[in-house]
């Protein structure tokens, strides 16, 4: 079973990868990729696991990766060069959007016949934690 934190993370980079990569096609390296979750969240994930994370994401074809890079003793972890979101990237990554926004109406609609109980979702947000920057929060 998934942990809800891998989940968040899969969906933090498919949503960074997609945002850099939308209005013009480019090459993202993993250190770009980090230095956005970083940017976005307070507390983002160790390096290592992020690394692995995007590994992961290439290999179930939902990032598609360019090429990898050449080991090296300094950074020893899988790099792959991304250019983007696959086909099902893009479509797992609006199935999950989809989904929260009928969590945030189902809520609403709860909320308003009184009940305060906890909503839960296929697709859980980030924690508390992993403060959003928002939109245009990519730097030159």
């Amino acid at each position: 079973m998934v942990s809800d934190e891998k989940q968040r993370l899969d969906l933090a980079v498919l949503h960074i990868v997609s945002r850099l990569c939308f209005s013009k096609p480019q090459k993202l390296t993993f250190g770009q990729i980090y230095r956005e979750l970083v940017r976005a969240y307070s507390s983002a994930p160790a390096i290592h696991v992020c690394v692995a994370t995007v590994d992961t994401l290439v290999g179930e074809g939902l990032l598609i990766s360019t090429r990898v890079l050449e080991p090296d003793q300094s950074f020893p972890y899988t790099q792959h060069i991304i250019s983007g979101l696959t086909e099902i990237g893009a479509a797992s990554l609006r199935g999950c959007k989809d989904a929260l926004a009928e969590q945030r109406e189902v809520t609403r609609c709860v909320a308003a016949r009184g009940n305060t109980g906890p909503v839960r979702s296929a697709c859980p947000q980030r924690p508390a934690s992993w403060k959003s920057a928002g939109q245009g929060s990519s730097g030159p």
